[in-house]
């Protein structure tokens, strides 16, 4: 866990670079309030990890996709040549 935050410990670029590399938490967020102290910082941090989470979550699902779709060909094109009762499976699905 990372020490407490103080605002005299760091200059600006040694705080962004903190940010930059550390995963998003409460004391993360804390950070950056005692940095910025403004009411709608904590509103903005939120929608803009909710905005990161879901491309996150969108990414995973196409990758899935895509490997999915990939290991499909490749079952296809063994099996045309070497063993067709597996296609026939595979086409099923």
């Amino acid at each position: 866990m990372s020490p407490m935050y103080n605002p005299d410990d760091y200059n600006e670029n040694q705080f962004n670079t903190m940010l930059k590399y550390e995963p998003m938490s409460t004391s993360t967020v804390n950070k950056i309030l005692i940095q910025y102290r403004h009411n709608e910082v904590l509103d903005y941090i939120k929608q803009l990890w909710n905005l990161i989470d879901y491309q996150k979550k969108l990414l995973n699902e196409q990758t899935q996709k895509i490997v999915a779709l990939k290991h499909k060909e490749a079952w296809k094109t063994y099996d045309e040549n070497n063993n067709p009762t597996i296609s026939q499976h595979i086409d099923k699905t």
